[in-house]
């Protein structure tokens, strides 16, 4: 009987990896848009939203996302998108991803955000942990090049241990500063 026990776990142990484990693209490799379906890791159907907003208008020229899901809860989801007039902000207070809220951001706001992220988004990869109930946040460049959209970078975070991964906590936190608090 404890064999058993002992080789369903191993299976469970098994599997687990499998599903949660992916390959991870190199940082800043150049994805076209139209050939990352199902490359989104967190909140899926809201990172398929965006991109189908961004195909769709030719004023888009950036995006920045930064989406959370966990077992029980999530941390609010946050995308600001640039065009050549100016930048807006949207987001979604916490547990309730489908409630949107939009506002205008100031180009000097934006300019220090970007530089911001850029710099602590440089060099960073994924970390995934298995973890039952964890926070999952997925930070996402979306830049257009001519009439093609491109994802300049995408990084997964399941963080435990905030001591180990401070640049990957700094670059959530650089979203969570950007937030209008209304």
């Amino acid at each position: 009987m404890k064999q058993l026990a002992d080789t369903r776990i191993l299976a469970l142990t098994l599997a687990l990896t499998i599903c949660c484990t992916r390959i991870q693209s190199e940082p800043h490799t150049l994805i076209p848009l139209r050939d990352i379906k199902g490359g989104a890791r967190v909140q899926e159907k809201l990172q398929g939203e965006l991109f189908e907003m961004l195909r769709e208008s030719d004023l888009y020229t950036e995006a920045f996302g930064l989406f959370s899901q966990g077992g029980w809860s999530d941390d609010g989801q946050v995308v600001i998108i640039s065009t050549e007039d100016g930048s807006r902000i949207q987001w979604s207070p916490p547990n309730k991803p489908y409630v949107k809220k939009e506002q205008h951001l100031e180009s000097a706001a934006v300019v220090a955000f970007r530089s911001k992220v850029f710099e602590l988004s440089d060099g960073l990869e994924d970390q995934s942990r298995i973890a039952f109930d964890a926070l999952h946040h997925e930070f996402v460049h979306l830049k257009r090049t001519g009439k093609e959209w491109i994802v300049d970078q995408r990084i997964l975070m399941t963080l435990i241990d905030r001591k180990h991964h401070t640049k990957h906590w700094n670059l959530i936190q650089a979203f969570k500063e950007v937030v209008p608090s209304i």
